[in-house]
């Protein structure tokens, strides 16, 4: 086994799912691939809002993308290859493009409901729903 993929949404469940692929591909030597997708905010601030401009929002994936490689390294102690991969866009889409250059050879994912991965993969034989609560 090469690669082994695991998207987060920044949730306790995804971080749980992360945890588990991160013991996984190290245990079998393969590298791992944690991933945010998100569709770029619209900046339309409306009269009297604070809207969240998209920079804000993509410093703050990346950040936590970045706690996310910090916690991996010390937990690892350097032994785990790792990527993480920030990409906009539509979900579907994009985190299907992220898959095909990849190519890993398991996906893990960790969801509390019905989301467009299960609805993406499980289709394709890719991905089954995991509860890692």
């Amino acid at each position: 086994m090469k690669w082994i993929a695991v998207p987060t949404d920044f949730t306790v469940t995804s971080a749980n799912a992360v945890t588990y692929a991160a013991e996984l591909a190290y245990f079998l030597g393969a590298k791992l691939l944690v991933f945010h997708v998100a569709d770029r905010p619209n900046f339309t601030p409306t009269f009297g809002e604070d809207a969240e401009k998209p920079d804000e929002v993509e410093q703050e994936s990346m950040a936590m993308l970045k706690t996310i490689a910090n916690k991996l390294t010390d937990r690892f102690k350097g032994r785990l290859d790792f990527e993480t991969a920030l990409q906009w866009g539509r979900e579907e889409e994009t985190a299907q493009r992220l898959i095909d250059e990849f190519s890993p050879d398991l996906l893990v994912i960790g969801i509390r409901n019905d989301n467009f991965l299960t609805s993406t993969w499980d289709d394709h034989g890719m991905a089954y729903e995991l509860d890692c609560n």
